[in-house]
């Protein structure tokens, strides 16, 4: 069963792009403290991480943001317009894409 964040109250879905100050683990505990926070992605490149989180408003992420501060040096938020593609069952066939190309057709 999956639940609409939007319905529960959470229209918002931003993801945090975080270079943690200190040790990953650091990181990552400060990240759990918060239940807005639906995902922690240890990542390569220029950041260590990317958060996923859903929020009541603007308001809202900049308290999810001001908690995740202190444990990182650099931060960059990205803030969902909207959805193109919802995630869908990976199978070991074409099934996988033909729902996901079948669900963006009768979207458009």
């Amino acid at each position: 069963m999956r639940l609409c964040a939007e319905k529960l109250g959470f229209p918002v879905t931003a993801f945090i792009l975080a270079r943690p100050n200190g040790p990953d683990a650091r990181f990552i505990k400060v990240a759990r403290g918060r239940p807005e926070i639906l995902a922690c992605y240890r990542v390569t490149g220029e950041f260590s991480f990317i958060v996923q989180a859903v929020v009541k408003d603007v308001a809202h992420l900049e308290e999810v943001l001001n908690h995740l501060e202190p444990a990182s040096i650099h931060v960059v938020t990205l803030v969902v317009l909207s959805t193109s593609i919802e995630a869908a069952p990976i199978g070991l066939n074409d099934d996988g894409a033909k729902h996901r190309n079948e669900k963006l057709t009768k979207e458009q």
